[in-house]
């Protein structure tokens, strides 16, 4: 069965510039197993173990969302901690409060993920599988 992965970025702004910003971008990937659709995780604080978000994906491109809902663990205390993503032990992207990212991985790369600072803080995430 052929699965199909929509996504679609808007970005507009009248601030940035002397001219309006205005584009949006739509694709329709192809993608194949393995799988995680939406779920929830606690990120340990800075110091602590990480969280593994992706486990050696196949040499495959495998798209990874994640999104930083802005809360601590009890899911009502707001924090402005990053989510730091990590592979290989190093740190390649931060996602901060309310912000989310939709990141190509290459190559079976682990991902892994931990509070930037003393919270713990929930993230959003799934990912998908390139064809």
């Amino acid at each position: 069965m052929a699965r199909t992965l929509t996504s679609t970025i808007t970005l507009s702004s009248t601030t940035t510039g002397s001219d309006a910003l205005s584009f949006s971008v739509a694709a329709d990937l192809g993608i194949d197993l393995p799988i995680k659709n939406i779920g929830r995780v606690a990120l340990n604080a800075s110091g602590g173990a990480d969280t593994t978000l992706i486990t050696s994906p196949s040499a495959a491109i495998t798209y990874l969302y994640v999104k930083n809902m802005g809360l601590q663990t009890d899911g009502t205390t707001a924090t402005t901690n990053v989510a730091v993503l990590e592979t290989g032990g190093t740190a390649f992207a931060e996602v901060p409060a309310g912000e989310w990212a939709l990141i190509p991985v290459v190559d079976g790369r682990s991902i892994d993920a931990i509070s930037g600072s003393s919270h713990t803080v929930i993230i959003e995430y799934g990912y998908w599988t390139k064809a």
